[in-house]
């Protein structure tokens, strides 16, 4: 974990963000606090997933933490985007889809054959 990491982890307190470990798991954590003292420094989370509107739900009922040494990267999560974003293709005029989704702010949509091709 670089000093720009970690200096990124501790401003998320409450946030949610991707973390990836040195062993190449990848997931979304809303960070509890950073804890850098002692001989094993780490971070507490909570295990978070996308929900079907586009927000965050969590997973269990419990807390996780992670060594800040098996941390590989810290990024901000993806802001939420509809399935339909996720998939690239849907079938409804852009006009409804924004308004059901209006958080997709960073999606724009190319019209192909009648059919909306999402792109990131």
């Amino acid at each position: 974990m670089t000093d720009h990491d970690l200096s990124f982890l501790k401003s998320q307190i409450d946030q949610v963000v991707l973390i990836e470990t040195s062993a190449g798991e990848r997931h979304l954590g809303q960070i509890l606090f950073v804890f850098e003292e002692g001989e094993t420094p780490d971070v507490f989370y909570l295990k978070v997933e996308r929900g079907p509107e586009g927000g965050y739900v969590q997973q269990g009922s419990g807390g996780f933490s992670v060594l800040l040494s098996e941390i590989a990267a810290v990024q901000p999560a993806r802001r939420a985007i509809p399935p339909w974003a996720e998939r690239g293709l849907c079938r409804e005029p852009t006009s409804l889809l924004l308004s059901k989704y209006p958080q997709a702010t960073g999606v724009s949509l190319i019209e192909m054959d009648g059919m909306q091709r999402a792109t990131k």
